[in-house]
């Protein structure tokens, strides 16, 4: 629980903002950005407004989501600065109408490494069987008009219901897949002027409005849940596996207090509250999970009728951090082309445990 020194009620800041807006002690509109514009009411978070690599933007920003598990869709609304925290995709037709397909073949080599991945001891600890590990790969392969062509995104990840699991494999959002594709159409021109080359992304092309990682592992859990007559909020791990982000291994290295990957002992536990915990919640392989959570409150168990005890808001109490003997390929990495080892890194590998949490309804103004 993040532990508040002081703060508001919903209701009280509720009248509090009323005030302001119908009394003669507004004048004019605050400035969204501005935090003292309205006294005690946070600003939208700089961190999820404004990219940064550095450390302390993902402890804020990790900061920020885990504040927003542990409020009410309302409240949670007013600390993001206005925006809705409640998701508006949840169907697969919504997918396939924003040009995803289902990949009838989806990539089975963790089928084969998930157990030596993760190891006995953590399957068991988790009583996790991994034959009842199913893969399920949406990819991006449509064009919906002229304004939003195919990107190739993928998003695989493996469902384990009996276990509450989810188990990232391939994610490859939209944004990066058409990073990759004008990358390539730039080098193809340099190399071959004359050449005829097809723009990937012509002017005025747009990313799909469903495009995060965040919904399309709800809309698939929602709907294999419910198809299996089984609660969506028994949900207890998300797994990421092969961290290959350039940014999110950096700061697990700086979580791990810089020690080479070959001296790490077993598993190392980070609490969500602590730093690292925050700014490994924040980096670019953990927003996702807390977005899940903080998106879809009510449909994973949350009772938000009274908001001195909100109760069943699911919750990341810790992150799991740890390696292996395998090696990964991370593209960013290979700056050497004589060197056929270039690029070839230790694995890293997460683990979010997902736990429940009830409580007043409050907002840390701390």
């Amino acid at each position: 629980m993040i532990t508040p020194n002081h703060g508001f009620s919903l209701t009280t800041l509720f009248v509090f903002l009323v005030f302001l807006f119908t009394g003669d002690a507004w004048a004019r509109s605050p400035p969204l950005n501005a935090r003292s514009a309205i006294p005690n009411t946070p600003a939208p978070p700089a961190a999820l407004t404004k990219r940064s690599t550095g450390w302390q933007a993902y402890v804020e920003k990790g900061r920020d989501l885990a504040c927003a598990t542990e409020m009410s869709d309302a409240m949670a609304e007013i600390y993001f600065g206005g925006r809705s925290v409640v998701a508006t995709y949840t169907t697969r037709a919504q997918l396939t109408a924003n040009g995803w397909t289902l990949n009838p073949n989806p990539d089975r080599a963790l089928d084969e490494k998930f157990e030596q991945y993760v190891g006995e001891e953590l399957l068991t600890e988790l009583d996790l069987d991994i034959t009842n590990n199913v893969p399920v790969d949406w990819k991006h392969t449509v064009e919906i008009d002229d304004t939003h062509p195919a990107t190739k995104a993928s998003y695989q990840c493996w469902y384990n219901l009996p276990a509450g699991a989810i188990i990232v494999d391939l994610a490859w959002s939209p944004a990066f897949k058409v990073q990759e594709m004008v990358a390539q159409y730039q080098a193809d021109l340099e190399e071959d002027p004359d050449e005829d080359w097809e723009n990937p992304w012509p002017t005025g092309s747009e990313l799909p409005s469903l495009r995060q990682l965040s919904d399309v592992m709800w809309i698939e859990w929602a709907a294999r849940t419910s198809a299996s007559n089984v609660e969506a909020s028994s949900l207890k791990y998300i797994f990421q596996m092969n961290v290959v982000n350039v940014a999110t291994r950096q700061v697990i290295e700086q979580a791990m207090n810089n020690v080479p990957a070959k001296d790490w002992v077993g598993y190392t536990d980070f609490d969500t509250n602590s730093e690292a915990g925050y700014a490994l919640l924040g980096s670019p392989n953990g927003g996702a999970q807390a977005w899940l959570l903080i998106n879809h409150k009510s449909a994973l168990g949350a009772d938000q009728s009274d908001e001195n005890d909100i109760t069943g808001l699911k919750t990341i109490s810790k992150i799991r951090i740890w390696t292996n003997d395998f090696l990964c390929y991370v593209f960013d990495l290979d700056t050497d082309d004589d060197d056929p080892k270039s690029g070839y890194v230790p694995c890293y590998h997460m683990l979010f445990f997902v736990d429940t949490y009830s409580g007043p309804d409050y907002m840390d103004l701390s």
